[in-house]
């Protein structure tokens, strides 16, 4: 299981969203069966909106 702050964590340097990270990094998770889980202050749906293509937990 990997946990992380939604925060800067994904980030580019624009301050957007950088998916194509995220997809990097999940994919890898994703092969050894890691599960990967959101914590954030934001809203359920707009971290459901980020994470639409993903598996992933969101709290």
């Amino acid at each position: 299981m990997n946990r992380c702050r939604h925060g800067r964590n994904f980030l580019n340097s624009q301050s957007k969203y950088n998916e194509a990270r995220f997809k990097e990094i999940h994919s890898k998770l994703d092969e050894k069966g890691i599960h990967f889980i959101v914590a954030s202050g934001n809203q359920y749906y707009q971290l459901k909106d980020f994470f639409t293509d993903y598996n992933v937990f969101l709290r």
